[in-house]
Formats: C-alpha cells, sequence, structure tokens
C-alpha cells in the first residue's frame, strides 16, 4: 500500500511540475508550424476560405485548422490563444491518459 501511495505522490508531483513548466513558457512566441496554423486559423476570414488556403499551402491536418478556428472564434484572435489551447489540451490528454491507465 505504501508503495502505491508513493507512486501516486510522485505521479501528482509530475503533474504539477508539467503544468508549471507548460506555463513558464507561455507567452515566449510560436514556432514555424504554429504559425502557419495560426494564420490560417483566423476567425475574420471565412473557414472556407480559410481551409482552402490551408489546404493549398500546408500539408498537415486539417483537425487542427477548425479546432483553431473555433478556438479564436470564441477566445479572440492572437497567438496567445493558440498557445492557451496547446496548454490546455496538453494538461487534458495527460489527465485523461492517466485516468485511462488507472482504470486497469
Amino acid at each position: 500500500m505504501n508503495f502505491i501511495y508513493s507512486k501516486r505522490n510522485l505521479v501528482i508531483l509530475l503533474i504539477i511540475v508539467g503544468v508549471i513548466l507548460r506555463f513558464s513558457y507561455y507567452n515566449d512566441g510560436i514556432w514555424s508550424d504554429e504559425w502557419i496554423a495560426y494564420f490560417f486559423s483566423n476567425p475574420n476570414v471565412e473557414l472556407s476560405e480559410n481551409y482552402y488556403q490551408f489546404s493549398l499551402h500546408e500539408g498537415a491536418p486539417t483537425f487542427n485548422l477548425f479546432i483553431n478556428y473555433f478556438w479564436h472564434t470564441i477566445f479572440g484572435y492572437n497567438y496567445q490563444t493558440t498557445e492557451l489551447l496547446s496548454i490546455f489540451s496538453g494538461i487534458f490528454f495527460i489527465i485523461l491518459s492517466l485516468y485511462f491507465n488507472s482504470i486497469n
């Protein structure tokens, strides 16, 4: 029982450290591939036009375009909100994977 308790504490500590590290790099700029996704997810341009231009110039899956487009429509169009989407989705999927790992 003590091993499980200490393992749980280690996982919680790693999650806390991971969240702190993710937020420590907030607002430090985004990478070039993220700029492309950011540029083509402008909610001031029709989604169909963004999709067409994204498909024409970018080889990445378009799922990211749709997520970013709707995210920017709700929370505003600036690169900081793009970073927040990345941070929150990363934290969410870490917690989700820990949940599914604990089911077995």
